[in-house]
């Protein structure tokens, strides 16, 4: 019974997880078996948010304020009759901090969360809605 399998290995994880879940349980095991550390070790562990030009993280960006070629990129690319929303700015930006992020994980040797994790310290871009980053813990 993996349920059993999982208490054997993780009590924790499993005292938390219902016999009769075998999706939730093959994925604590999956964890468990590709990190040596139980599932729980990850759950609640919240890295220090992505600032986006001294706003609140990832905060509304009002569409006319961003530069009109990303504003002409992103029509020529939504297949839906709609407009930049003002969300779009901060998480395009977001998304190429990740990128740099995962470039210099890769330039360092394997990729893996503590890797990208380390890139993302001290790590600032210039984003379409100014600087990005992610201040050290």
């Amino acid at each position: 019974e993996l349920h059993a399998r999982l208490a054997a290995r993780d009590p924790q994880t499993a005292a938390g997880l219902k016999p009769t879940d075998p999706q939730r349980i093959l994925r604590a095991l999956e964890v468990l078996e590709a990190t040596g550390k139980p599932l729980v070790a990850f759950q609640g562990a919240r890295a220090a948010p992505l600032l986006a030009a001294g706003r609140a993280p990832l905060g509304e960006t009002p569409p006319a304020q961003l530069p009109p070629a990303f504003r002409a990129a992103y029509a020529a690319v939504t297949p839906f009759d709609e407009t930049t929303g003002v969300y779009a700015g901060t998480t395009y930006d977001a998304f190429q901090l990740l990128f740099t992020a995962l470039d210099h994980a890769a330039a360092a040797g394997p990729v893996d969360r503590a890797a990208v994790t380390a890139a993302l310290v001290n790590l600032q871009i210039a984003g379409i809605t100014g600087p990005i980053y992610q201040p050290p813990p």
